[in-house]
C-alpha cells in the first residue's frame, strides 16, 4: 500500500511520506492489500530526516487517496486516506488535508507486466527431455530455420564477425569413408574468415518458433565425424548452456572445445564435457559453470582461415561411457532421479548428479533411497542394496543397484526407525534395505 501525498511549507517535505508510511498501519481491513509486510510502509531513511524532525507540526500536507495494489488489480481506498489525515491530525506532526485528486493507477503497465510474468513463467515450464546417447544430428532431414517471437534465429543459421563469409548447407556430395549408409547427407560449412564466423544449430521445436533445451547432465560427452582440408584454420565448437530466466535474446552460455585442421579427410572427433571450457562471446550470459541440464544447441565455426575452406560434419551423437562397458543386451532407462542401465532381471547401473544445488547431501541421498525403493517394489522385489560408488566427474557418480526378492544372507540389512527424523534418516548406502521399510521416511 503507498499514500500519494502532496507537500506545502517545507523543503523537507519529501521525507515525509517515510516517516508517516513507517508510522502508520492505517488501511482499513475491506482496502488491505492481499499480501503485507510486517512494515507495510517502511521507506528507507532519507539524507534529510533530522532536519525535518526540527520542523515536524510547520508543515501543510496534502493527502491523496491512497494507492492499493493487489494480485489482479490496482485501487483507490479514500478509507486509509482518511486514517492518514486523521493520524497525522491528531498526532500533531502536519495540518493535513484530503484532496479528491487521484494519482494515475497505471493499470495498463501493471496489467502489462503481470501477462509478462505469466508468459515468462510458461516458457520456462516447458519439460526439458532428457536425452540418451547416441547419433542426435546426422543431417538427413531439412536444416529446419526460423525464428522465435523476439526475432533470434532458431535452427540453423550463421554467426560470423568483420570481413566474413559464411554458408551452409545439407549435401549429398562428399568424400566417402567407411561405414556410411545410401543416401547419407552431410553439412557442408563454406568458410572465409577474417575475424571469426560458422554455423549454430539453436534447439526448437518442430514449428521452429521456440526454444526447446535438452537435458545432458547424466551423460559424458558428444562426438562427430569432421572432415578437413589441412588449411591449419584453428576451429571450435561451443555448447550452448543455460539461458538467463526470462530471456528474449541469446544470452546461452559458451563452453567451447578447439581443435585445428591439421588433417585433410575425415576422422572422428570424440569431446568430454570436462573438457570444455568456458567461451565469454560477450552476450550476458549467465557465469555459472556448465550444469548441461538445459542445453540449447552447439556451434561449429573457425577464426583466421587465411582463404575459403570448406568444412563437412556428420553423425554428431552424445556419449555415455558406461555404454562401452554394456553388455549387447542391456536396456539404457531414464527415471526422474537417475539414469538406469539394467544389465539383467536384479542387477542394474545408476548414474546420478552429485551436485548439491543448495541442498544438504543427506536429502539427496534420502531422495537416491525412495526412487531405488519404489522401484524395488514396481518390479515386485523386497529388498535393494546400492554399492560400487564410480566417480565419473565432480558432479556424477555411478553406483549398482541389486535386487533382492527376499532378505539376502551375508549381507548386513539397514534397520530404519519406526518414526524417523532428520537425524535418523538411514544413508548406509552399502547396506540392504527393505523397500517398504524406507518408504516410511519419503515424501509422497
Amino acid at each position: 500500500m503507498s499514500a500519494a501525498t502532496n507537500f506545502r511549507g517545507s523543503r523537507f517535505a519529501g521525507v515525509l511520506v517515510g516517516i508517516v508510511l513507517a508510522l502508520a498501519s492505517l488501511s482499513a481491513a475491506g482496502h488491505e492489500a492481499q499480501q503485507t509486510t510486517p512494515e507495510p510502509g517502511f521507506r528507507p531513511p532519507g539524507h534529510d530526516v533530522q532536519a525535518f524532525l526540527g520542523h515536524v507540526g510547520d508543515v501543510s500536507v496534502d493527502v491523496l487517496p491512497t494507492m492499493v495494489r493487489r494480485v489482479d488489480r490496482t485501487a483507490h481506498s479514500f478509507a486509509s486516506q482518511r486514517q492518514i489525515v486523521d493520524f497525522l491530525n491528531q498526532n500533531r506532526i502536519a495540518t493535513a488535508t484530503a484532496r479528491r485528486d487521484r494519482i494515475d493507477l497505471g493499470v495498463l503497465a501493471l496489467q502489462a507486466q503481470i501477462q509478462e510474468a505469466r508468459e515468462c513463467m510458461q516458457r520456462e515450464e516447458v519439460p526439458v527431455p532428457r536425452a540418451s546417447a547416441g547419433t542426435l544430428h546426422d543431417f538427413d532431414a531439412p536444416l529446419a530455420t526460423g525464428t522465435d517471437e523476439w526475432g533470434t534465429p532458431l535452427g540453423y543459421s550463421t554467426f560470423s564477425g568483420p570481413d566474413t563469409r559464411v554458408s551452409f548447407a545439407a549435401t549429398d556430395a562428399y568424400p566417402p569413408r567407411a561405414g556410411m549408409k545410401d543416401g547419407n547427407q552431410v553439412l557442408r560449412l563454406d568458410l572465409d574468415v577474417s575475424s571469426w564466423g560458422g554455423v549454430i544449430h539453436r534447439f526448437a521445436d518442430p514449428a521452429v518458433e521456440r526454444w526447446t533445451p535438452h537435458d545432458w547432465h547424466l551423460l559424458d560427452g558428444f562426438s562427430f565425424w569432421f572432415h578437413g582440408t589441412n588449411s591449419g584454420a584453428a576451429v571450435f565448437f561451443d555448447i550452448l548452456d543455460n539461458r538467463n530466466p526470462c530471456s528474449k535474446a541469446d544470452d546461452a552460455e559458451r563452453f567451447r572445445y578447439r581443435f585445428w585442421d591439421d588433417v585433410a579427410g575425415w576422422r572422428l572427433i570424440e569431446v568430454r564435457f570436462q573438457d570444455l571450457a568456458r567461451e565469454d562471446v560477450f552476450n550476458d550470459a549467465p557465469d555459472d559453470g556448465l550444469g548441461l541440464t538445459k542445453v540449447h544447441g552447439w556451434g561449429l565455426g573457425a577464426s583466421a582461415t587465411d582463404g575459403p575452406v570448406t568444412f563437412l560434419l556428420d553423425d554428431f551423437g552424445l556419449l555415455d561411457d558406461a555404454s562401452e562397458a554394456m553388455p549387447p543386451n542391456a536396456v539404457r532407462i531414464a527415471h526422474e532421479r537417475f539414469a538406469e542401465t539394467r544389465l539383467d532381471e536384479d542387477t542394474s547401473r545408476i548414474e546420478v548428479s552429485t551436485a548439491t544445488n543448495g541442498r544438504r547431501v543427506v536429502e539427496k541421498v534420502l531422495d537416491l533411497g525412495c526412487a531405488c525403493a519404489r522401484l524395488t517394489l514396481d518390479r515386485r522385489f523386497e529388498y535393494y542394496r546400492i554399492d560400487e560408488r564410480e566417480k565419473l566427474s565432480e558432479e556424477r557418480a555411478r553406483f549398482r543397484l541389486t535386487f533382492f526378492k527376499q532378505r539376502p544372507t551375508g549381507i548386513p540389512v539397514q534397520a530404519v526407525p519406526a518414526q524417523p527424523g532428520s537425524e535418523t534418516t538411514p544413508v548406509n548406502m552399502s547396506a540392504a534395505m527393505r523397500a517398504e521399510d524406507y518408504l516410511r521416511v519419503c515424501r509422497p
